[in-house]
Order: C-alpha cells, then sequence, then structure tokens
C-alpha cells in the first residue's frame, strides 16, 4: 500500500511540474501584453499606435504626418521579443522590430513605393 501512495505522490508532483513550466514558457509573450506607441521616420514619418494580447498577438494602425492617411497592422511578438507586423495596405508595409518589457525600436519598408525607415515606441 505504501508503495501505490508514493508512486501516486510521484505522479501528482509530476504533472504539477509539468503544467507550471507550460504556463511559465507563455508569460514570456505575455509580459510584452498591453497598449504601444510610438513614432516612425524615414521616406515618410507619422505615428503609430497598438495594443499587444496574452498571446502575443499585435493590432494597431499607423498615421501619415500631414496627410493623416492611416493604416491597420497587424502581426505576432514572439517570447524571444522579436516581432512583425504588415501593414493594411495591397503594397505590402512590413514593419519588424525588437521589442523588451518597455520599448520597441525597428524598421519598416513598404514594397510597393519602395519606402523605407525605421520606428521606436513604448509601452503606455
Amino acid at each position: 500500500m505504501r508503495k501505490y501512495l508514493f508512486l501516486v505522490l510521484i505522479a501528482i508532483t509530476t504533472i504539477a511540474l509539468s503544467c507550471s513550466k507550460s504556463s511559465s514558457s507563455n508569460s514570456n509573450t505575455s509580459n510584452f501584453s498591453g497598449s504601444w506607441k510610438g513614432t516612425f521616420s524615414g521616406d515618410h514619418a507619422g505615428t503609430w499606435i497598438c495594443t499587444i494580447n496574452q498571446n502575443g498577438d499585435m493590432n494597431g494602425e499607423t498615421t501619415t504626418s500631414g496627410t493623416n492617411y492611416k493604416t491597420t497592422i497587424s502581426g505576432t511578438v514572439a517570447s524571444n521579443g522579436t516581432w512583425k507586423a504588415v501593414g493594411g495596405t495591397d503594397d505590402g508595409e512590413v514593419f519588424t522590430g525588437k521589442i523588451t518589457n518597455t520599448s520597441t525600436i525597428g524598421t519598416w519598408t513598404n514594397a510597393g513605393d519602395q519606402t523605407k525607415g525605421t520606428f521606436v515606441g513604448s509601452k503606455q
């Protein structure tokens, strides 16, 4: 009887540890969740805003200075802090960057009109 009780305790401990390990790996992405905003510059300039959810999904909008042209962006953030978002235009705006718990930096390109630049931002 003691052997069975011991085996049951080992099984419960193993299950509990494996569950806690899987939830901690998801927390790496959730550290980035929240509201973000910043600026972009280069061939075009303006502002951007986005929200990142607990799963690392990103949705937001860019606004070009002067014209107030708005573009929606969506993408994903990896647990290592790299991210990529694509703009909602036919031209193919692509934002790629690196994010920390409080700031982000990266580059953007638009294949359609062959423009490019950089961006910076921070968590709000």
